[in-house]
Formats: C-alpha cells, sequence, structure tokens
C-alpha cells in the first residue's frame, strides 16, 4: 500500500514535485500501461486528470471513474484503490495531484472565516468529483511550466491554490464545506461515537482508525487521549461490562453472549471474564439467576 503524498515525494526521477509551506503539487503520468494498486492518504488531495482516466474504490464510496478534464477532491485519512489506465482513446494517464496539509487548510479557513456557510452533505463523504471545467483546467496549465524546472513562487501557488478552492466550493460545496473543517480542526466526538457504535465489531485496530477517520497512530494517541488507556484494554473491558449485563438479564448463554459482543474465541472470553469478574461465565450468570 503507498502512503500519499509520502511515498510519491521519494520518487521526484517519476513524479516531478512542486513543494511549498503546506501545499505539494506533484505531476503524475504513465505512459503505455495500465496500474493498480491501493493506497492510504494523510491529507487533502485534489486530482485533476489530463488524459487517461483513473478509477477510485474505497468502503462504502465508488467505484467512481475520472477522465480527461475531470477532477475529484479527496478527505484525508482514507484508505482506497486505485487504476490509472488509458482512456478511450488510447491517451496514456496523465494528472496533476495536489495535497493540502491541516496546517495551511487551518490558515486558510481563518483568512476566510465567512467562506463555509453551513451546507448538507453526507455525513460520511469521503470525496467529491468535478466535471470538465474552464477554470479547473486553468488552474492545472498554469502549474505545467513550473514542472519544467522553473522555480514557482511561494505566493503564486499559495493564491492559484486559494482561488482553487474558493472555485471548487462555488461549484459544489457540500462535501468540501464538511471536509474542509474536519480536517483543519479534528474532534474527539467522532472516535467517541464510532466505539460506542462498534465496540462489538470483531475489527482490527485499522478498521476502527479509518472509520473515524484517522491513521492507525493518530487514531492510538486520540484515543489514549479521550481515554487515558490503550484501545485494545478499553475494547475488551467494555465488551466484558456488556457481556456481564447480558448475563445478568439472562437474555442469552455465555457462549452466544461472547460471539454477541466481539469475542471470537470462547476460551478467550473466559479466561478474560474469570480475570475481571473472579469466575467463569456460567459461573456468573448461575450466580444472578439465584438473585433473582
Amino acid at each position: 500500500m503507498l502512503h500519499l503524498p509520502l511515498d510519491l515525494l521519494r520518487q521526484p526521477d517519476r513524479h516531478p514535485v512542486l513543494t511549498t509551506d503546506g501545499i505539494t503539487v506533484v505531476q503524475s503520468c504513465l505512459y503505455g500501461e495500465e496500474l493498480h494498486d491501493a493506497a492510504y492518504l494523510s491529507q487533502l488531495e485534489y486530482i485533476y486528470v489530463h488524459a487517461g482516466e483513473i478509477v477510485l474504490a474505497a468502503e462504502g464510496a465508488g467505484p467512481i471513474v475520472i477522465g480527461p478534464g475531470q477532477s475529484i477532491i479527496l478527505g484525508p485519512d482514507l484508505c482506497f484503490g486505485f487504476r490509472k489506465r488509458p482512456d478511450a482513446n488510447g491517451a496514456d494517464y496523465a494528472s496533476t495531484l495536489l495535497f493540502l496539509r491541516r496546517s495551511w487548510v487551518r490558515e486558510f479557513l481563518l483568512c476566510f472565516p465567512k467562506l463555509l456557510a453551513p451546507a448538507a452533505a453526507p455525513q460520511h463523504a469521503v470525496w467529491q468529483k468535478y466535471r470538465a471545467d474552464a477554470h479547473l483546467k486553468s488552474f492545472a496549465a498554469a502549474l505545467q511550466p513550473y514542472f519544467g524546472g522553473q522555480a514557482a513562487p511561494t505566493e503564486l501557488l499559495r493564491l492559484k491554490t486559494q482561488e482553487l478552492l474558493h472555485h471548487l466550493l462555488r461549484l459544489e460545496r457540500g462535501t468540501l464545506a464538511v471536509l474542509l473543517p474536519t480536517l483543519a480542526e479534528r474532534k474527539v466526538g467522532d472516535l467517541r461515537a464510532v466505539m460506542d457504535r462498534h465496540f462489538t465489531q470483531n475489527w482490527p485496530l485499522e478498521e476502527f482508525a479509518r472509520r473515524s477517520h484517522r491513521s492507525l497512530s493518530t487514531f492510538r494517541r486520540d484515543f489514549q487521549a479521550a481515554y487515558g488507556k490503550p484501545p485494545g484494554a478499553w475494547l475488551r473491558g467494555k465488551r466484558l461490562d456488556t457481556a456481564a449485563f447480558l448475563l445478568s438479564n439472562g437474555q442469552a448463554g455465555p457462549q452466544a453472549i461472547a460471539e454477541e459482543v466481539g469475542f471470537r474465541s470462547y476460551a478467550h472470553f473466559s479466561r478474560c471474564f474469570k480475570k475481571r469478574f473472579g469466575c467463569s461465565p456460567t459461573s456468573f450468570a448461575d450466580r444472578q439467576r439465584q438473585v433473582i
């Protein structure tokens, strides 16, 4: 799996790069072949396709095809699959990629606080596609001369990027108006909502991180700050407490409850339960029935 934009920056001979504080622009080309892979995106990304096409897919979104003249903006902390290929006319794939750090987005929102009026958008929107547009084509074309060796002025790159975001918000403000503030200031609430809703799911931590729109390292750090303990310890305790509640109410047998709260192995569940409550799940259920 690629890590974007980091892995692209390690290949300047294959992917020419323009960079300034908080902004990275990459020229991506593919000649006479098809490429498919998966990627983890740590920043906000804008893709403008000059020729060929790219197909993107993520859980709950896609597949979506971006062809010549079209573009798409993708939210951060996103895992997705992609396929780059020549288009129907046989033109090789070529695109311009723009990556924005959180610090740059935060500064942009401080400069233009009235830009983001309330807008309806899917709660878990991860990207927004834009059809061919003269202004978007002009943005990508204006950067091409600087990939030939001429240094791009920092102020020009900053102003062109601000202009791009203004125009994208005019074209379709819903999804981008949700992604920008989320990127600039992450909140703990979405993490708690994900954990409270899905703690019974037997997922790897990477999936919990993805559902809360975080990288695994950011997820671990935010979780520790929010709960005061590592995610694995919290999940185990939450599942055991829920199992004890269900056992005390006689809603099902111990083995069914173990599976219901997210334990794959009953033997593992039984060991953890005894360590926490001092008795086996069966004994715990029997005692609760005697009390009743």
